[in-house]
């Protein structure tokens, strides 16, 4: 038995190396096809990434709605898991007349680009014609805002501070002077807010009064009168019922006694 184990292993030693370059071949060709594989997928991520950055409105198909993209985030995935790309986006509604900004996040494969706009699609329409002014409320005017307001809060502590120097305290009003410009500036950013999101408001309004079509109250009642009917249809089996049941209650009373 150990001779023939060494014959295989001779055997198989010969025919490595004599086509030794075979398999050093098919094992570079493994190689080269994973690369090019995770070559190709990066490629198409970046190109993903851009053109999700770029665009107007995006739609998420798990939940049938379209939203405004504003960033792309980075997540290391688990350990023997990959990093996650996550898209956060806006969605602009109302409420009972109230503008309410719906944050959403999605992992990147599940969020899809709109590759042909569909004109007819009032619900696409309204969230491109609201995206510019979202866009600029969320990537420019809240940034700012916090910037602004964490300078205020740095002009106010070093107001502070050099009042309670014997040498810099005739530098304080200059801090004060700095704090009340920056509030300044801070409202009047916060004005130019309070206008895009009326407008987007008012964009929105006009959305939900334009799926109102009044050509078609003719169906509207129509269809009323059809479900007025199925609903008495549906009361008098309901009726029927209950009197069989009552019936059946009081024959079952009866054969008791």
């Amino acid at each position: 038995m150990p001779i023939i184990y060494l014959l295989i292993v001779l055997f198989c030693l010969f025919i490595l190396i004599k086509y030794w370059y075979i398999f050093v071949s098919l094992i570079a060709g493994i190689i080269g096809l994973y690369l090019a594989t995770k070559l190709i997928s990066y490629i198409l991520l970046q190109q993903k990434i851009t053109k999700i950055q770029n665009s107007d409105v995006v739609s998420i198909p798990s939940q049938t709605l379209y939203s405004i993209p504003i960033d792309i985030v980075k997540i290391p995935g688990e350990p023997k898991k990959s990093v996650q790309w996550i898209v956060k986006s806006i969605r602009p509604e109302l409420n009972d007349g109230i503008l309410n900004f719906v944050k959403l996040e999605h992992e990147i494969n599940k969020t899809k680009l709109i590759k042909q706009e569909n004109p007819k699609d009032t619900n696409f329409q309204t969230i491109k014609k609201i995206s510019s002014l979202t866009k600029e409320i969320f990537n420019k005017i809240n940034p700012q805002i916090t910037e602004l307001n964490n300078k205020k809060n740095e002009l106010k502590r070093l107001e502070n501070l050099v009042l309670t120097s014997n040498i810099y305290q005739s530098k304080a009003q200059l801090y004060s002077r700095a704090g009340v410009q920056v509030q300044q500036l801070i409202q009047t950013t916060e004005d130019l807010k309070h206008e895009y999101s009326q407008v987007i408001r008012e964009e929105l309004i006009n959305a939900e009064l334009c799926r109102f079509d009044p050509e078609s109250i003719s169906h509207f009642l129509e269809e009323k009168i059809v479900l007025q009917a199925k609903y008495e249809a549906i009361r008098t089996q309901c009726q029927d019922l209950k009197n069989e049941i009552e019936a059946y209650t009081n024959l079952t009373k009866q054969s008791s006694v």
